[in-house]
């Protein structure tokens, strides 16, 4: 999984599940300890929840690396510019 290859390059990592479709959160949570037993792992219910926590928790240039599917990159996208992640329709 890509986690493995990332998870080592951050200090935080905050886990979610994307709604469309992924891997379940528990799944992902456990690949990113243990990718990286040191990060400290936040887990948000929603990508609109990863999103505000990310943006709390963002260094000061603001940064955010947002990593996963195609679903949850698109979730993320819609949570960011205020759109509902919910409506989006894929198939």
């Amino acid at each position: 999984p890509i986690i493995a290859a990332l998870a080592p390059a951050f200090t935080r990592i905050i886990g979610t599940a994307a709604r469309h479709k992924g891997a379940p959160m528990a799944e992902i949570a456990k690949l990113a300890a243990a990718a990286d037993a040191v990060a400290e792992l936040i887990l948000a219910e929603s990508v609109e929840e990863a999103r505000h926590l990310a943006l709390r928790h963002a260094g000061k240039d603001g940064a955010i690396y947002a990593a996963g599917g195609l679903f949850l990159a698109a979730e993320f996208k819609a949570a960011h510019l205020g759109l509902d992640p919910a409506a989006l329709a894929f198939f």
